[in-house]
C-alpha cells in the first residue's frame, strides 16, 4: 500500500513542477462497502496519445533517468491484489485525478481492529 501510494504521489508531485495543488481525498461509500482514496494534481495532465498505455510495464513519458515507467503498473497490480480498482482521469494541461477503490472488511471494521 505504501509504495503504491508513493508511486502515486510521486507522479502526481512530478508532474507539476514544483507549483500546484495537490490534493488527498478519502471517504467510505457504504453502499458498495469500499473505501475512495482521490489523489488529484494540477500538472500538465497525461496527452490522449498516452492515455492507453498508462499502466504499461516500462511506458513513461519522463526523460531518460527521471522514471523507469513500473510505477502505475506496479501500483495497479498492488490494488487489483487487495481486490480493488484504480481510474485515472486527466485533462492535458489542466491535471489529473487519481480514484482508487479498496475494498473495506466489515469483519475487521466491527471488532475494532486494524
Amino acid at each position: 500500500m505504501q509504495q503504491m501510494l508513493l508511486n502515486i504521489i510521486t507522479n502526481a508531485v512530478d508532474s507539476m513542477e514544483n507549483k500546484g495543488i495537490l490534493t488527498i481525498d478519502i471517504s467510505e461509500i457504504d453502499n458498495d462497502g469500499f473505501l475512495i482514496l482521490k489523489i488529484i494534481d494540477t500538472g500538465y495532465g497525461i496527452k490522449e496519445k498516452d492515455k492507453a498505455r498508462i499502466f504499461d510495464p516500462f511506458y513513461t513519458t519522463k526523460p531518460i533517468g527521471k522514471g523507469t515507467g513500473l510505477g502505475l503498473s506496479i501500483s495497479q497490480a498492488i490494488i487489483e491484489r487487495m481486490r480493488g480498482y484504480i481510474e485515472i482521469y486527466s485533462e492535458e494541461n489542466i491535471g489529473t485525478e487519481v480514484e482508487i477503490k479498496l475494498p473495506i472488511s466489515r469483519g475487521v471494521e466491527e471488532n475494532g481492529k486494524l
